[in-house]
Parts: C-alpha cells; sequence; structure tokens
C-alpha cells in the first residue's frame, strides 16, 4: 500500500502480538528492517508501546538475521580493512597490464571493492564470471585486457580469502547450503519474520529470503505501492519487486489508501497525485503545508533552513526531534550543518559516516606519517606543526609566533623538502652570529622529536615495537590526545576519530602477524597505515535524541516527523544523474547476462529510483514540507534548479509560498 497507511503499523503489532505469546528464550520470531538506523526507531517504537522482555535482538536487518541463520562453521568474516588490503596487495603483486596506470588512483581500491560485492550479491561466482568474460573477449577484443583483469581479480580475491580461512559476508549462504547437502547443519524453525521497509532486494537477498520462507511458517513482507495506477512511473522498481516475490510463492494483500500519517488534506492530496501521469486535478491552495525555499549558495541554504527551524520550535509547538532535514547525499553538507547550526544553537545528529582521513584529528596524524615517507615536504612539515591538535613539541612549548617565522625562514632558505635541507645549520645572513646561532638552536629543538620518532620507527623490528612508539609520540610527545571536555560535535568528532586510529593500528597488528604477510618495514607500516586511512569510515552517535535528525534520504525509510526539510533540490543533485559503471557498462552486462537466471544489474535503469526516493521524502512529513534550493552548488557554480520543484508546483492552483 502507499505510505501512511499503516503497513508499519499493523505488521509491528503482529510482532508485539507474537512476542507476548512467545518464550522470551526461544528466537523463533524476528523483524527485519533494511538498516541498524531503522532497528533503534523500532526497539523505540515497541518500548513506547509498553513491550517488555527480551525483544532487542529479535529487531535487525536481513544481513545479520541471514549472517546468524545461515552459520558458515568457523570461518570469520573478513573486515572491510583487510578486503581493501587483500585487493591493494593483488593490484601490486599481479601486475595487470589494465590496472597499470590506474593501481595507484585513490578510489580504486574501493571500485574494485564495490565491483566485488555487486558480483557476489548477484550470485554470480568466479568461475561463472571466468566463462562471461572470455565470451566477451570475442565480442570486444579491445577490451580483452579488461576482461582478464577482472575476471582475474575476482579469482585471485577468492582464493586469497579461502587461503586465510576467511569469508565475505555474502558467502554465508553458499557455506550454508553446501553444508545442508552435507547435512552438517540441523535446521533452524521459526514462527513468524516480518520484513518491513524495503522496496527492492539483491539476487542474494532474494535468496535469502527464498530459504527463510522454507523454515519459517510465516513471513510477511511490506511494500510501498502507489495507490493510484498513474504513479507507477515512480514505483517500476517496487512492481518488479512484486513480481520477484509472487515467483517465490508470496501472496498479494492490498491495503487500503487511506493516510494515517497526517490529517492535513494538502499534504494527503500531494502524496495521492505526485508523479501521477493522467490526473489533471489540482489542489488550490497549498496554504503553509508546502514552501519553498531559495537561496544563494549551500550556506546560505543551510541558514536559511535554521532560522526557519528556530522559528517554529520558539512557538513552543515542537521538539527538535519533530525536525528532519533530507539530502539525497549529505556529503559535504555535514560539517557545514554542524557550525550553522551550532550557532543558532540548535542541537543536530547528522546520520552520515564520512571517510576518516577528511577529519581534521587524523589529517594531524597523517601529516606526521605523510612527512617521514614523502622526505620531509615542507607542507607536510607545517601542517602537523600549525593543527591545533599538536599540543606540544617533545620537551619545547609550541609557539605559534616561532613557528610562523620558521615557516618564513624556511621559503628564504629554499628548503622545499630533504631531512637533511632542514637539519643542516642555516646561514641567516640577515641575522647578527649569535640571534642565526639561536634560531638554529631552536629549529633543532623544535625537530629533535620528529629525528627522534623517525629514527625509533627505522630500528623497530616487529610490529608490535613500532605501534608503542607510534602511539607513545601521537599521544605523549605530541598531545594529540588531549581532546576537549565539553560535548560539542566537534569533540565527538574527534573522540570517534581517534577511536578509529586506534582500530586501525589494531588492523595492521593483525595484517603484518598473519601467516604469510610480509617482512614489517618503516615504509611498508607507513604505507598500510596511510592506506587504510584513505579507505576508512567513521560516525557518531548521539545520546540526547532531542536533536534535529538528518539524513540521506534512504535512510529515511519507515520514519516519520511533523516537519521535514527536503534540502540540495538541484538537477543532477536530486535527481541524482545515473552513470553506467566504469568498469562494465550496462551493454557489457547484458552480454553477461544471457541466460542467466539471476542476472547482473544494470545501471542506467536505476534512475526510476530517483523519483521513489523523493516520494518516499515527501511522505515522512505530517505537518510542513520545506523545498529548499541554493542557485550555486557546492563548488560555487550556477546550477538549475530540480524539476522536481515544478512536479510539486503543477499539482497546485497558487503560487507555493517561496522564502528567500
Amino acid at each position: 500500500g502507499p505510505a501512511g497507511c499503516g503497513k508499519t503499523y499493523r505488521v509491528l503489532e503482529a510482532f508485539r502480538q507474537s512476542l507476548s505469546r512467545s518464550d522470551p528464550l526461544r528466537p523463533d520470531l524476528f523483524f527485519v528492517v533494511p538498516s541498524m538506523e531503522h532497528t533503534e526507531r523500532i526497539i523505540s517504537l515497541l518500548v513506547q508501546k509498553g513491550t517488555s522482555g527480551f525483544f532487542h535482538k529479535r529487531v535487525t536487518t536481513l544481513s545479520r538475521l541471514s549472517q546468524s541463520i545461515f552459520m558458515a562453521g568457523d570461518i570469520p568474516v573478513a573486515s572491510s580493512l583487510t578486503r581493501a588490503m587483500i585487493v591493494k596487495e593483488l593490484l601490486r603483486k599481479t601486475q595487470w597490464e589494465y590496472f597499470a596506470e590506474t593501481r595507484s588512483q585513490p578510489g580504486l581500491v574501493s571500485l574494485l571493492l564495490e565491483f566485488l560485492s555487486e558480483l557476489k550479491e548477484a550470485l554470480i561466482p568466479p568461475e561463472l564470471f571466468r566463462e562471461r568474460m572470455n565470451a566477451l573477449k570475442s565480442f570486444e577484443p579491445a577490451q580483452a585486457l579488461k576482461y582478464e583483469a577482472l575476471a582475474g581479480l575476482y579469482e585471485n580475491y577468492q582464493s586469497e580469502l579461502q587461503e586465510r580461512h576467511l569469508r565475505d559476508p555474502q558467502d554465508a549462504l553458499m557455506l550454508f547450503m553446501r553444508n545442508k547437502k552435507e547435512k552438517k547443519n540441523p535446521p533452524v524453525l521459526f514462527r513468524e519474520i516480518w520484513l518491513d521497509g524495503f522496496f527492492d532486494f539483491s539476487n542474494l537477498q532474494l535468496a535469502y529470503i527464498r530459504e527463510l520462507s522454507r523454515l519459517a511458517k510465516d513471513v510477511t513482507i511490506t511494500l510501498t505501492a502507489p495507490s493510484r495506477s498513474a504513479q507507477q512511473t515512480c514505483f517500476g522498481v517496487v512492481a518488479q519487486t512484486q513480481k520477484k516475490l509472487e515467483s517465490l510463492g508470496f501472496q498479494i494483500e492490498k491495503m487500503g489508501s487511506a493516510c494515517f500519517r497526517t490529517r492535513n488534506p494538502t499534504l494527503i492530496f500531494l502524496q495521492k497525485n505526485l508523479f501521477s501521469e493522467k490526473s489533471s486535478e489540482k489542489h488550490p491552495d497549498p496554504g503553509e503545508a508546502v514552501v519553498f525555499l531559495d537561496a544563494v549558495g549551500i550556506e546560505g541554504e543551510i541558514e536559511l533552513i535554521a532560522r526557519q527551524i528556530h522559528k517554529l520550535y520558539r512557538t513552543g509547538r515542537y521538539r527538535y526531534s519533530d525536525f528532519a532535514i533530507l539530502f539525497r547525499q549529505i556529503k559535504n553538507y555535514g560539517p557545514l550543518i554542524a557550525s550553522i547550526f551550532m550557532r543558532y544553537q540548535i542541537p543536530v545528529e547528522i546520520h552520515e559516516r564520512d571517510r576518516l582521513k577528511f577529519s581534521p584529528w587524523i589529517r594531524a596524524v597523517v601529516s606526521l606519517l605523510s612527512l617521514f615517507r614523502d622526505q620531509w615536504k615542507r607542507e607536510d612539515l607545517f601542517e602537523f606543526l600549525r593543527s591545533s591538535y599538536v599540543r606540544k613539541l617533545g620537551d619545547c612549548a609550541k609557539k605559534e609566533e616561532w613557528i610562523t617565522e620558521f615557516e618564513q625562514r624556511s621559503f628564504e632558505e629554499g628548503i622545499s623538502k630533504s631531512r637533511e635541507a632542514w637539519i643542516k645549520p642555516w646561514k641567516l645572513t640577515d641575522r647578527k652570529k649569535k640571534e642565526a646561532l639561536d634560531f638554529n638552536r631552536k629549529k633543532q629543538q623544535i625537530l629533535g622529536p620528529f629525528l627522534d620518532l623517525e629514527e625509533k620507527l627505522e630500528k623497530a623490528r616487529t610490529i608490535q615495537e613500532a605501534l608503542r612508539i607510534f602511539r607513545e609520540a601521537v599521544y605523549k610527545t605530541f598531545g594529540l590526545l588531549e581532546i576537549g571536555e565539553d560535548y560539542t560535535f566537534f569533540v565527538r568528532r574527534d573522540a570517534a576519530s581517534a577511536a578509529r586510529f586506534e582500530a586501525l593500528l589494531h588492523e595492521m597488528e593483525r595484517h603484518f602477524l598473519k601467516k604469510g604477510a610480509p617482512q614489517f618495514s618503516f615504509h611498508g607500516f607507513m604505507d598500510h597505515f596511510l592506506g587504510l586511512v584513505d579507505l576508512d569510515l567513521y560516525s557518531l552517535h548521539e545520546r540526547d535524541k532531542n536533536r534535529v535528525q538528518i539524513y540521506d534520504v534512504s535512510l529515511a525509510r519507515q520514519k516519520e516527523y511533523k516537519v521535514v526539510f527536503i534540502a540540495g533540490l538541484l538537477e543532477k543533485v536530486f535527481p541524482v544523474q545515473i552513470q553506467e559503471d566504469p568498469l562494465l557498462s550496462d551493454w557489457e552486462r547484458r552480454l553477461v547476462n544471457g541466460g542467466l537466471a539471476d542476472p547482473l544489474g544494470e545501471r542506467l535503469p536505476r534512475q526510476q529510483i530517483e523519483r521513489l526516493l523523493f516520494y518516499l521524502a515527501i511522505t515522512r512529513a505530517s505537518e510542513k514540507i520545506f523545498l529548499s534550493y541554493p542557485h550555486l552548488d557546492i563548488e560555487g557554480k550556477e546550477s538549475l534548479p530540480s524539476f522536481y520543484l515544478d512536479e510539486v508546483q503543477n499539482l497546485f492552483v497558487k503560487k507555493i509560498k517561496l522564502i528567500k
């Protein structure tokens, strides 16, 4: 049924009733949602309804449920960092000609990991992929090097996992089915399983559902579908999912079209008519329920949103948690939101995993190791010295005035890199002899901790010794862990970065201690750490939930708020312009898919999902919707407003209120 018709309420109530009749120690009931973000909300709703007992672990994600049910014996799952290092090592060792010019390019490892995951989600094993790549060589001989490299990468990656006695999460079902055939696994039976908040499933997820249906008495899946056939253009992917589920034996039960999320007639009309192809009906007046926000740039856009939230909050009718800001992709908005909302004293929670390499705290650590790896470049030295996180320099106090003079003198002396150039006495011909001696003495004192650290790390013979030296330098010699006590966004971000720093060090220790690992070296240590930082992600979690909630729209499914802001409504931003896969085009995918029961998905057809995501964003609000757009994009370039704004305006007779 359509958004707001009570699907989640109905299945959640069924789950709650079954829990009340269930043995708390018998895990035969599960409520499954798309992500861990959604589990928190479902658990919160159950608690609010007075649900008692040990039910928290029964609210889970499909991947977690699958991992627990389709047990793969004692074979552990490879971490994301381990997977990345395997691909990096394969690129270094195998020397595929196709990757010769790109193997060191930022982002290549992530791209290849996504591709490998996609192949496994599509249920395409290495041997089948090799067969299809060999066939493609005859169709497109000019791309033979690419097809050989992709097939070789997949084969070698899977072999490397097996040699390390590891597996990917996607391998669980294959191992389960093999063990089932050999009768190694006793069957696990369930009474009921509910899946809520999904609109699409990969081939692997459908295989999970097929097997779960055999193990459970009842499986119920909700799908958001239009109340009117004229809205099918934005629900094509849902219709395809429905057909796939029907082929597995699921029966369709349609719910009514009544909307329980909102009583506002304007929002109900908007929900029922958005993207409708045939309806010529128009609502007379959007009133205050739908508002456009027009800003010059993205900073102005965020400030305009903050002012509207501040104004509505002061009426006393809203808590901060009644507001949500939805983006198609948060990306670079995060730090901007934090600083602007802090200025307005509005608490926010940003539900976004950010790249660790963009963390200011970790950048200081990176500049320290980059200094040694890249021959003492001036940029690395002064990025570290000027970092506000560097509290001290060994036994020397850090004085900004002297660092400024030091940097200025380095330009005058023409020092851009080289350890020897930094440590030798500088002539300083414009200074008196005593002043020159004092400057060089001070320079040696400042550089002393760096020289000492580099020497110790070069002499280290084991990963444990190197990690001890490195930790001592970061935490004690340079005082980087002296994080403030105020509970601000920036303090929480730094604490999360420091926690990820420790996780990376543990990952490095496992890497260098594993069987068959390369011999430890200082350069290997630096390359490994900097490579992990480039790949890693981190996120923040708030204790106080009375905050404005900020999401990528894909995470906002199942959620509802009184006031919703949909931001960044620019062409090619929302909707995103879907591009073909740089590794395997849609044409090549069609050739690969010939005769396959479980085809590899094409990219361009995913464009229709953009309309569905906008529909889902619109239907999260119960009282007000603000649609905002800047005239300048993140790069400061002139941009066109999203045509979704025209789709909304065309549903009303009167002009929608515009705030600039």
